[in-house]
């Protein structure tokens, strides 16, 4: 048997692992205003399949990988933030985990670190997966720029 013939069942499992969730169903639980926000200077505002988002950050000026006080508040207030990350819009970073705590009904707080600057003009995404009271979850996405 010929080497071709050995790897062929290796190279579509590869094929199927990495080209197949590119044609992922489209899920309106996902859809997000591609708006790009400045959350140090106002609240960034997302609405997904009824539950309206607000984020924003305590202070006006910040730094890479130092915490950042930052803030979120949902219009159900029986909806609870049940993961977060942050990831780069315009490079590739991986992600870092935003730990969240519930400070009242509706109001999350917490700390986020930006990753290094590469770039002059970096954008990042903020991915909330809310838990609405009727256990259906969302995910709500908030790109927003950094400070020039």
């Amino acid at each position: 048997m010929n080497t071709f013939h050995k790897l062929s069942p290796f190279l579509l499992v590869v094929f199927i692992a990495f080209f197949l969730p590119a044609c992922e169903k489209h899920d309106a639980s996902k859809v997000t205003d591609s708006n790009d926000c400045r959350p140090q200077l106002a609240k960034c505002n997302i609405t997904v399949a009824g539950v309206k988002a607000e984020f924003w950050l305590e202070q006006e000026e910040y730094a890479n990988e130092i915490p950042l006080p930052i803030n979120i508040t949902l219009s159900e207030s029986s909806a609870i933030v049940i993961g977060s990350k942050l990831t780069g819009d315009n490079m590739y970073m991986g992600y870092i985990p935003v730990l969240l705590d519930q400070h009242k009904a509706g109001h999350f707080k917490g700390d986020m670190y930006l990753a290094s600057c590469t770039q002059n003009d970096m954008r990042w995404i903020l991915t909330l997966e809310v838990q609405k009271a009727n256990a259906e979850v969302l995910e709500l996405q908030f790109v927003f720029s950094g400070p020039n």
